[in-house]
């Protein structure tokens, strides 16, 4: 189905999100464990939000006739998304969220970065309730009333119907 492909992305998206979280740890030589759990929570919803958006593109490009175009299309946007959030962290995280007058302090840049990540999780749910939508609209066209869905089958098997 289509929102398989956004599942199957965000799952991605999760195993990156550890992968990048053992990294900072690692290159950090440890971190404080308040800032340590934000950092990660902010990390894998960001990054599940933004494989998720991939999945999507790629999930519309399976079951639907989309230009060639639409895969390339789908990894830029996450791409560039992931990018815009990555500068935003990176820079607030430096200048200790200098746009708000305040000195440094990390709490400002994972608030911020969890907004960001929060919109796009927003965005990808309703991408999930639009996908479920066109998922429900394309199902499977159901045999005229009074006619069982195995009638006319060449094999000559009957299926049961678990009456009786």
């Amino acid at each position: 189905e289509r929102t398989d492909g956004i599942l199957y992305g965000t799952a991605a998206g999760l195993g990156f999100a550890t992968m990048l979280n053992i990294h900072y740890v690692v290159d950090s030589g440890g971190v404080d464990l308040a800032m340590g759990v934000i950092r990660v929570v902010v990390t894998a919803l960001a990054q599940a939000s933004f494989a998720g958006i991939s999945g999507y593109f790629l999930a519309r490009a399976r079951f639907e006739e989309e230009p060639v175009w639409w895969l390339p299309l789908g990894l830029t946007v996450a791409a560039v998304m992931n990018g815009v959030f990555a500068v935003v962290r990176g820079s607030v995280t430096r200048t200790g969220s200098a746009l708000a007058g305040h000195t440094a302090n990390p709490w400002y840049s994972l608030f911020l970065a969890a907004v960001v990540a929060g919109l796009v999780f927003a965005v990808l749910m309703a991408l999930v309730r639009r996908s479920i939508q066109m998922t429900i609209g394309a199902g499977p066209e159901l045999p005229p009333a009074g006619q069982r869905p195995d009638a006319g089958s060449e094999s000559g098997v009957v299926l049961g119907t678990g009456a009786g």
